[in-house]
């Protein structure tokens, strides 16, 4: 569990508004004349300038209120007047000053002033010594004087504040009874004379209690009352703050779309505060990261440090670290991350911060123990817990908990893992820790699986995959958010697979698998998408659209800057802010959604699935389904037939886990991609290990509909080798989906009637990008230049040909531009791209097709990327990619591969032909051709590429398979 930052509970901002008021009138000038009616009124607005927080323009009236006692020698008038010097001076800090005012306001006081002066001093004194010399016994005795003296004096006013101070310094000697005590007493003396600022300081104070005490609920209506009057008072500081504390809430509650709300909101009150703003950041970067995008987190964590760094905030910088660590870890860096909790922990150790302390001994723990040093680990973990028990941090106590629970689970001692995952399950469920349940739940699983009690292991698994569930509804962000979930949080789905394999039930362990499996992809299809565009606020649009021009005018400069060799500093800098850019364009589509949920697609609650749905996939004869389920050891596969209309499934367990099957398709698929002649031995040997385990119940079978998992969506099942002389595809058709589920909902949509006659036709080939373009491509690509493709014209005008003049668009050259796809794509049911593309695998939505650009460039850069296909509002039945890598992207758990492909079935069309490495253009016109012949004449999409694909294979000089099992067909058969 990641710690956000509330913000220090105890600050000089509280000083704000301190003596706001306190500057009484004079008797004298309250007696009359003209000079005293003017002394009057200079102390009056003196005071009206402290209550609305304007310290500098309240000392310029008190000045002149001294001046005016003076001149008519009234001494109560001048110990007022000095009063009010000294809390204009307090305000922003300036201690010593403000003493000085005092000391002189002391020499002329009588009576009652006397005590109100000596309260203003130990109050001052009593801020110095927290947050300059960091002695808090001395500002509590400080605070202890003030408050006595303004009792005395009859202030209630410094007597409310002075409470609160002793609040904040017992808060911050983890002393929370005596804190919740003195919050109590402040605030209802505040509420009794009508003082909402020190009510809402005092709100905010037993928030901070509650929320240490790690009653996250109990601490929710305090802060929601302190920020409704700090937004009344327009107290920024303040605002800030208690949204950093609600927004802190919600992210341990796991609801990452209302953290971001509350973070993004204090992110846009205006503060002079750096520290808070660095805290904001902070949070921010937490909840991006959460969210699957740790290089989003990570930038957020770089902009919040060098402002704790240069404010001297240690406290920050420590909390800062051990964020910036989690990120590491989550990014295989583990050397980087050890460095940042090594460094967060002397420093929490050097400040006494107790809770800091413990989340950094069990990030250290988590660190030893994937490193198998366990008794480290075991340390950590419990110097962690000990921390969090002996200072109330409920929270901290069910990470710990839960760390020492999976410890327990590697030593192989079951019965301590399930007691330690039951007491972190308990604790998470007081505190709302989702993260924490389902992960402890998912550990009390597997220690109770391995002890043999099964059907309480099931239960586990149950809740916690509940939680994940309730979680995902409650991410920030659009689809993009929701397609990066998973990525950390498949444990209790998989080991629900694994156990329900052991127990032989193909069926349900098939069932299991499906359920996390394309699921955006699938609610998409299920309830529509929502088109922002129309809905944004013409404020919401121009941001939207300034956004993008800066990334489109980026990635210009980039690729220019690259293409001339441009020295390594211009180039880094520029690099630096085109990566910026596309953070500050996902920040924004994120917030967007977190807070305009009627944007996002409903997350739709399916039934569980069943074999059933099955049914009619399977109505056509000669069709089986394929579907991996990829784990750490081993993988599953599922064979799922009908004989006589029947759905029937087998489970087969093959002997490999992710790793080595990894690297053995990588290979196979490389060997493939360049062409080298040594394929055939790994072409059967994978075939061996992947198919031939269901070689009886897929032999006859005309079509295989495969779903991948794991790394086997970059294998190019087609050129596996059943035989020393015959390829997969000479047998099977085939086409690849996300889930077995998603082609049941595909299915369950065919009912629209088909449009009379050929479909329509929208074709983009060989498009002449301006020379802009074609370097920043080539740059990319890492060649020299991007050659110009005839045989793409050739190829299109071909189509132009099968699918008749009257219903096709096409566009070669520089009409091919990349506005007129963006205008035109809505309207076809075929889009066809015949031109180069580029693969981003590390940033796969910015991996793009190469178009041309107008002269005037209007506000396009002739690429367009994957993140923009994703808002195309599409209507085709069919695109095809006839480019370079455009099947490729990046790997996310329980989603498949994200990339263009990725990006097109999300904009609305059920099937994509594309390619897994980058093909030869002349073979590639061939084949297409070929294909959209053979569809048109009435062959299914599978069946026509197969015959396609055969055809060019028949070809001596195109016999490798890199010439014609390039392409795969994704998503829907027919």
């Amino acid at each position: 569990m990641r710690r956000a930052a509330r913000g220090l509970p105890f600050l000089l901002a509280m000083l704000l508004a301190a003596f706001a008021g306190g500057a009484a009138r004079s008797p004298a000038a309250a007696g009359g004349g003209e000079p005293a009616t003017a002394l009057a009124d200079a102390l009056a607005e003196g005071e009206r300038r402290l209550a609305a927080g304007d310290p500098e323009g309240a000392r310029g009236v008190f000045e002149r209120a001294l001046e005016l006692a003076g001149k008519a020698e009234d001494s109560e008038g001048e110990t007022a007047a000095l009063i009010g010097l000294g809390d204009s001076c307090a305000l922003p800090g300036e201690g010593d000053q403000a003493l000085a005012y005092y000391r002189r306001a002391l020499g002329s006081a009588q009576g009652p002033r006397i005590a109100a002066v000596r309260s203003r001093m130990a109050y001052v004194a009593g801020v110095r010594a927290a947050n300059v010399d960091d002695d808090l016994a001395a500002a509590g005795e400080q605070f202890e004087r003030a408050t006595a003296d303004a009792r005395e004096a009859g202030d209630r006013r410094l007597e409310a504040r002075s409470l609160h101070a002793q609040g904040n310094v017992a808060l911050r000697s983890d002393d929370l009874s005596r804190a919740w005590d003195l919050y109590s007493a402040a605030l209802s003396l505040a509420t009794e004379i009508g003082n909402r600022s020190v009510v809402m300081l005092a709100e905010r104070g037993l928030g901070n209690v509650e929320a240490e005490r790690g009653r996250n609920a109990e601490a929710l209506p305090h802060y929601e009352a302190s920020l409704a009057l700090a937004r009344q008072t327009g107290n920024s500081r303040i605002t800030e703050g208690v949204l950093n504390a609600i927004g802190t809430i919600y992210l341990e509650w796991a609801d990452y779309g209302r953290a971001l709300q509350y973070f993004q909101a204090a992110r846009n009150t205006p503060t002079d505060d750096p520290e808070e703003v660095a805290y904001t950041l902070n949070n921010l970067g937490i909840t991006y990261g959460s969210q699957g995008n740790p290089d989003l987190g990570l930038s957020y964590f770089r902009k919040a440090l060098p402002l704790l760094e240069k404010a001297g905030d240690e406290y920050g910088v420590m909390r800062l670290l051990n964020s910036m660590g989690n990120f590491y870890v989550d990014a295989g860096q583990p050397d980087r991350a050890l460095d940042h909790f090594s460094r967060g922990l002397r420093l929490a150790q050097k400040v006494g911060d107790s809770s800091a302390e413990s989340a950094d001994w069990y990030s250290l723990g988590v660190l030893y123990q994937d490193r198998k040093r366990y008794g480290l680990a075991a340390d950590a973990y419990g110097k962690s817990l000990s921390l969090a028990e002996s200072h109330g941090e409920r929270n901290l106590m069910g990470q710990a908990l839960a760390g020492l629970a999976h410890l327990h689970l590697a030593r192989g001692e079951h019965a301590k893992a399930v007691e330690m995952a039951d007491r972190a399950a308990t604790v998470a469920t007081e505190t709302g820790g989702r993260e924490t349940f389902w992960q402890a739940r998912t550990l009390a699983g597997k220690a109770l699986h391995a002890l043999g009690r099964d059907d309480a292991a099931i239960a586990a698994y149950t809740d916690a995959i509940a939680t994940v569930e309730q979680v995902r509804s409650r991410s920030a962000g659009g689809e993009l958010g929701r397609e990066t979930f998973f990525e950390n949080r498949l444990e209790p789905y998989e080991a629900m697979i694994e156990l329900f394999a052991q127990r032989e039930d193909a069926a349900a362990t098939l069932a299991q698998a499906e359920r996390a499996k394309g699921r955006t992809l699938l609610e998409i299809l299920h309830s529509g998408r929502p088109d922002p565009a129309s809905r944004l606020t013409p404020e919401e649009r121009a941001a939207e659209t300034r956004l993008r021009d800066r990334l489109t005018s980026l990635n210009s400069a980039v690729f220019l800057a690259r293409s001339r060799a441009s020295g390594n500093t211009e180039l880094a800098d520029l690099e630096r802010r085109l990566q910026e850019a596309r953070h500050e364009l996902e920040a924004f589509n994120t917030n967007l959604y977190a807070t305009r949920p009627e944007l996002r697609t409903q997350q739709a609650d399916f039934p569980a699935w069943s074999l059933e749905a099955t049914r009619g996939l399977l109505a056509q004869p000669g069709t089986a389904l394929i579907e991996y389920a990829v784990l750490d050891a081993e993988v599953f596969l599922f064979v799922v037939t009908a004989e006589g209309g029947v759905p029937a499934v087998r489970l087969h367990r093959l002997p490999i886990g992710r790793r080595e099957l990894g690297r053995r398709v990588e290979a196979f698929r490389r060997q493939l991609a360049a062409r080298d002649l040594g394929f055939r031995a790994p072409a059967r040997r994978l075939y061996d290990l992947l198919l031939a385990p269901a070689a009886a119940e897929i032999r006859g079978k005309r079509t295989l509909g495969i779903v991948p998992d794991g790394p086997l969506w970059d294998l190019p099942f087609q050129a596996l080798q059943p035989s020393a002389a015959e390829m997969l595809l000479e047998r099977h058709a085939l086409y690849y989906a996300p889930s077995l589920s998603f082609l049941a909902e595909l299915a369950a949509r065919r009912s629209r009637p088909a449009a009379a006659g050929r479909p329509s036709l929208l074709a983009v080939g060989n498009p002449s990008p301006d020379p802009g373009t074609a370097a920043r491509a080539a740059a990319r690509r890492g060649a020299a230049k991007l050659a110009p493709l005839p045989d793409a014209e050739r190829e299109v005008r071909s189509l132009l040909r099968l699918y008749g003049a009257e219903r096709s668009a096409v566009y070669t050259a520089a009409a091919a531009s990349e506005r007129t796809v963006k205008a035109e794509a809505g309207k076809y049911r075929v889009l066809h791209f015949a031109t180069h593309a580029l693969l981003d695998d590390r940033n796969p939505l910015y991996s793009s097709l190469v178009l041309s650009r107008p002269r005037s460039g209007e506000g396009e850069d002739g690429l367009l990327e994957a993140w923009e296909m994703l808002g195309l509002r599409l209507d085709a039945e069919l695109v095809v990619l006839s480019a370079c890598d455009t099947a490729r992207g990046r790997l996310r758990a329980g989603e498949g591969m994200l990339g263009m492909s990725w990006a097109l079935a999300a904009a609305g069309s059920p099937a994509i032909l594309a390619s897994q490495w980058e093909v030869s253009s002349a073979s590639t016109g061939e084949l297409m051709v070929d294909f959209h012949r053979g569809w048109l004449g009435g062959l299914g999409k599978a069946e026509a590429l197969r015959r396609a694909a055969l055809a060019v294979r028949g070809k001596e000089r195109y016999r490798h398979p890199f010439y014609w099992a390039g392409f795969v067909l994704v998503g829907g058969e027919d």
